[in-house]
C-alpha cells in the first residue's frame, strides 16, 4: 500500500461538511473547524511540506515555510491553509543535480513557481483542503 493510501485511509479523502439542501446557504465559522479537522490538517500539511517536481528532465525540491495558518472558507466550509509569511517567500525551490544542492532557484523563473504551485494545491484539494500561497 502507497504511502499516499495511508494517508487517505488515516485522515478520510475529504472533511466532513454537511448543508441541507432546503436550508439557506450557511456561513461558516472557526467554530465549524474542529479539533480533528486541525489534527488531520496538520498530518497533511506536513506530509506536503517538502516534495519533488520534475520538469523537462530536471528535478526540483520544494519546501513550504513553517509557519501557516488554519481557517475555513465562510461559503464553502472548505478548510483553508494560509501560509502566514512574506508572499515573495512561501515557497523555496532548489534544482537537485546528482543528489547535489544547488542553491534556491531564482524568481525570475515565475512559470516554474506557478506550476509548483498548482500542483501543491492540487495534493491539498484531493483531501477538500485548499492552500492559499
Amino acid at each position: 500500500m502507497k504511502l499516499l493510501d495511508i494517508i487517505k485511509k488515516y485522515v478520510g479523502t475529504h472533511l466532513e461538511r454537511k448543508e441541507s439542501l432546503n436550508e439557506d446557504p450557511k456561513r461558516y465559522t472557526e467554530d465549524d473547524l474542529t479539533d480533528k479537522d486541525r489534527k488531520n490538517i496538520k498530518i497533511l500539511y506536513n506530509f506536503f511540506k517538502t516534495g519533488r517536481y520534475t520538469d523537462d528532465d530536471l528535478t526540483y525540491e520544494y519546501v513550504l515555510p513553517d509557519e501557516y495558518y488554519v481557517s475555513i472558507d465562510d461559503e464553502t466550509g472548505m478548510p483553508l491553509v494560509i501560509l502566514t509569511m512574506n508572499p515573495t517567500q512561501t515557497l523555496d525551490l532548489f534544482m537537485v543535480l546528482t543528489k547535489t544542492y544547488i542553491p534556491k532557484v531564482d524568481k525570475e523563473y515565475n512559470n516554474l513557481y506557478k506550476d509548483v504551485k498548482r500542483r501543491i494545491k492540487h495534493k491539498f484539494n484531493s483531501f477538500g483542503i485548499d492552500i492559499i500561497f
